[in-house]
């Protein structure tokens, strides 16, 4: 093993002799690797929808997408109007006013409902009439008094378009769900045929930008109407998908500028030159420019979790770089020309670099088989970017060190940093079972806090307290009962299965029991199905009167009632029902609150439509389940995905070591910065979501590249001293300056996600930050603590 070690060193090292006497040549040859994909980087986009996050034939997104395509999309926004008295000339004229602006102004609208034309059923002889509720303008009190108490009497009105108090009132707005040129081809009623088709037609799908301009248009007539007299607001998860793609948009404007100029002035601080700071800035700079290239030039939009490839791939780029142009410093001012300097700074690190390479691709790639889409691509795409970062650390870096005028200098800008390391190598040698000891010990407590972590997807709270977005849809959901829904379909496959009465009856009581449901904070604000139509039809028919606010006992009479209400006009029913009353759709509002707390709820609606109705086939289906599959999906991934790069690592690390025992021994150090990372977030009561999951793997990957820079050199200088304490010296005097530069210029840009706006981004960016600085503290302490006591324990035998 030490011969090939020592093999794949003098191939590095005549690899540098190459690269020095060539540079220009080598320089072009790079750019032109790198230009293919750079000039895609204008076609990069951002997808911030729930959708975005599932690969085509996930079941989540086949069952939703069928139901889109059976009943259209079911997310919606909503403005609230209030507080006020709502029947009032002045209110339901500006309601009148803001429905002309939506139906004037707003792309890809379906339709806008609110009290100004709800649906309006009543009885006039033997005539059914459905019309809008303001069919006819109130012109005196007695008029306006009447509208107002059928209006709050109107149990399908409640919590949908006014408030049980009646001081607030809505208008709902919903898209088409298909683009308009797709629409008419795809709005089918087989629910069944539609989730065969394993979401084939989902390119079709209103997507991400006109969400977006859609988004667009209802903030405009929001901002314009709203008033201190009328407070409106704009909430509802179209909204709510725009905003995140918005503030993820801002946020990584600000955070890439903020952490490209930390790397800079860290860079700068620490080698006391501009190609210093420059060069491992623009090698990890490209790698990224090439990524984000590829993932436009293939389609694939930059996604929530997919925001932490920058950081990721600049981080790796910067570190390795770092490692190499240290070396190349100290070679130069050690008097030795430019091209022995280039040669022997990658005959002593480019193995080590390759290796670091290895192990984070190792590790981030384990990603690449995640359940989720935007998971997996963070595995891939940052694998790759890794790829291409080792390819310009050991090809582009050293001809730009060759090209550079870099001459040597007489002072070292290391004397303080030689004596820190010379000091804490003394001490970490001296006292290496007592340091063991306090590690396992603080391993141990971190591992009883980890058990205490809450998982969680709340992705409102992300948004800042103060955001209109986040203040818009908690009190839409306080006052309404919900902005989101949870859609069941009830399929009983026979055709006019919906005329039976006993089956209406039962969908009917389990309607009004769901809508009592409330689990751990969670609850169902208001459920709705064709029960409602059917029960105005019969109070209509029946002269109006409301003892007959029930579903009819005779299945001719209810298909009569069906045939009339759609004779009327109406295309209610399809909303609720398909075409061959096979099938019925149940809707359920719900808070904007956090996937995993309504979990149990969502798992408690299913079950009492799958006991209501045991020959039925029941599909539980929209945001709020899609929200709950990413996190748990997610949690799956994660578990795998870390079980995988651990595995994967260790065996790196037991090949780069030539040593079972020690290699795996040498995991310790790259585990517990995660384990006190989690430890943190507990005490800090910072939850366990989608970007927390992605920390662990990271920086897993991170924090291995200096146990093995430190590994690597420890070996080598032990073999050439045989002496623990000499070696580790020799090591910290080496590749340790590089270790601490590059911890510093990581953590340093981990910690400027802090600046970002939304919380989840300033969390990741504070553990993220914190773990790298405990991973070098880790590689100072214990990792020459286990090789020590490895060493004394095999009598001197590494």
């Amino acid at each position: 093993m030490k011969n090939y070690r020592a093999a794949f060193e003098r191939w590095f090292k005549r690899f540098g002799y190459f690269v020095a006497d060539n540079p220009l040549k080598t320089l072009l040859f790079s750019l032109a690797i790198a230009a293919p994909f750079v000039v895609n980087l204008p076609k990069a986009s951002i997808d911030a929808s729930t959708e975005g996050f599932f690969f085509p034939d996930d079941p989540a997104i086949v069952k939703y997408n069928a139901f889109r395509d059976a009943y259209g999309r079911e997310e919606r926004a909503v403005f609230m109007l209030g507080p006020a008295d709502i029947f009032t000339p002045a209110t339901i004229e500006k309601m009148r006013r803001i429905h002309q602006k939506i139906d004037e102004r707003v792309p890809y609208l379906d339709e806008a409902t609110s009290l100004i034309n709800a649906r309006n059923t009543r009885g006039e002889g033997d005539e059914l009439i459905v019309e809008e509720l303001f069919e006819n303008q109130p012109q005196t009190d007695e008029e306006w008094a009447a509208i107002k108490k059928r209006a709050l009497n109107n149990e399908f009105y409640k919590n949908l378009y006014i408030s049980e108090d009646g001081r607030y009132a809505t208008i709902v707005v919903s898209t088409l769900a298909f683009a308009p040129e797709a629409e008419s081809a795809n709005l089918l009623d087989d629910f069944d045929a539609l989730a065969a088709s394993e979401g084939k037609t989902a390119a079709q799908y209103l997507n991400n930008e006109q969400n977006g301009e859609f988004a667009a248009a209802l903030e405009k007539i929001a901002l314009e109407e709203d008033s201190a007299e009328l407070p409106v607001m704009l909430a509802g998860s179209p909204i709510v998908t725009d905003s995140l793609k918005r503030y993820m948009q801002d946020d990584i404007r600000t955070f890439m500028g903020a952490l490209v100029l930390v790397i800079l002035l860290a860079l700068f601080a620490t080698f006391r030159r501009i190609s210093g700071a420059i060069f491992p800035l623009l090698v990890s700079a490209l790698s990224l420019a090439c990524t984000i290239g590829l993932m436009a030039f293939l389609g694939v939009s930059v996604k929530i979790p997919t925001q932490v490839l920058p950081s990721l791939l600049l981080a790796v780029g910067v570190g390795a770089a770092t490692h190499l142009v240290s070396m190349f410093y100290l070679e130069i001012d050690a008097g030795k020309s430019k091209r022995e300097a280039i040669a022997n700074a990658l005959g002593h690190s480019g193995l080590a670099v390759a290796m670091t390479a290895l192990t984070t691709i190792a590790g981030i790639g384990s990603f690449a088989a995640a359940e989720l889409a935007p998971i997996a691509d963070v595995g891939r795409y940052a694998a790759f970017g890794v790829a291409l970062s080792l390819f310009f650390t050991i090809v582009f870096l050293p001809a730009l060190l060759a090209i550079a005028p870099i001459k040597a200098r007489a002072r070292k800008p290391f004397a303080f940093a030689d004596r820190a390391l010379t000091a804490i190598a003394n001490f970490s040698v001296a006292n290496d079972k007592a340091i063991a000891i306090v590690f396992a010990t603080l391993i141990v407590v971190a591992l009883a806090a980890v058990t205490q972590a809450r998982l969680s997807h709340a992705m409102l709270s992300w948004f800042p307290q103060h955001s209109q977005i986040r203040q818009a849809s908690e009190a839409i959901d306080r006052v309404m009962g919900g902005s989101v829904s949870a859609e069941i379909v009830v399929d009983f496959k026979d055709e006019n299965a919906l005329y039976d009465p006993a089956r209406l009856a039962t969908m009917d009581k389990a309607l009004k029991e769901a809508q009592g449901f409330e689990t751990e904070g969670y609850f169902v604000g208001k459920a709705f199905g064709i029960s409602e139509i059917l029960k105005e039809i019969n109070r209509a028919l029946n002269e109006n009167r409301e003892e007959f606010y029930a579903i009819a006992d005779n299945r001719d009479l209810i298909a009569q009632e069906l045939l009339l209400f759609s004779n009327s006009g109406s295309d209610d029913p399809e909303e609720v029902a398909n075409a061959r009353f096979s099938q019925a759709r149940l809707t359920h509002k719900l808070p904007f609150g956090d996937a995993v707390g309504e979990k149990p709820l969502l798992d408690r609606l299913e079950a009492l439509y799958q006991s209501a109705f045991e020959d039925a086939e029941i599909t539980l289906t929209g945001l709020s389940p899609l929200l709950v599959r990413v996190i748990y999906a997610a949690l799956h991934s994660m578990a795998t995905s870390y079980a995988t790069a651990i595995v994967t690592i260790s065996l790196m690390m037991i090949a780069l070591l030539a040593n079972i025992r020690l290699g795996a021994l040498m995991m310790a150090p790259n585990l517990a910065p995660i384990l006190f990372g989690m430890a943190l977030m507990v005490a800090l009561e910072i939850p366990f979501d989608i970007f927390m999951m992605l920390t662990g793997s990271i920086i897993i990957s991170l924090a291995v590249d200096d146990t093995i820079h430190f590994a690597h050199n420890f070996r080598r200088y032990y073999g050439e001293y045989g002496d623990t304490l000499t070696a580790t010296k020799q090591t910290f005097l080496t590749t340790g300056r590089a270790m601490c530069v590059t911890t510093v210029v990581m953590s340093a840009g981990f910690f400027t996600y802090m600046f970002a706006t939304m919380s989840n981004i300033v969390n990741f960016g504070l553990i993220s930050g914190v773990c790298i600085v405990l991973a070098l503290l880790a590689d100072l302490l214990f990792s020459p603590a286990l090789v020590s006591l490895y060493i004394k324990f095999n009598k001197g035998v590494l």
